[in-house]
């Protein structure tokens, strides 16, 4: 499902995260986040995707892919990120 922000394109998620369930939540193969005209960024293998704010963990821009954007947002190797 597309994701818009006022003034910028929409980002797309492959597989389309909003027709998951929750179990499919936990374990995306091959997540790939997307912007037209702008780029993509795919994670390997699985990806637990639930409670996640995914248009406030990456960030794609021209030239640019930024994943934990603001100061203080990346968690530790191994800790999850459900929080955010």
């Amino acid at each position: 499902m597309p994701v818009t922000t006022p003034g910028e394109s929409y980002m797309v998620f492959d597989p389309n995260l909003s027709s998951l369930n929750a179990e499919q939540l936990r374990c995306v193969q091959e997540l790939i986040i997307s912007r037209p005209a702008v780029g993509k960024i795919s994670f390997h293998g699985k990806t637990d995707c639930t409670d996640l704010n995914l248009e406030r963990l990456v960030r794609l821009e021209i030239g640019e892919v930024n994943v934990y954007p603001e100061p203080g947002m990346k968690p530790p190797p191994g800790v999850s990120v459900d929080h955010f």
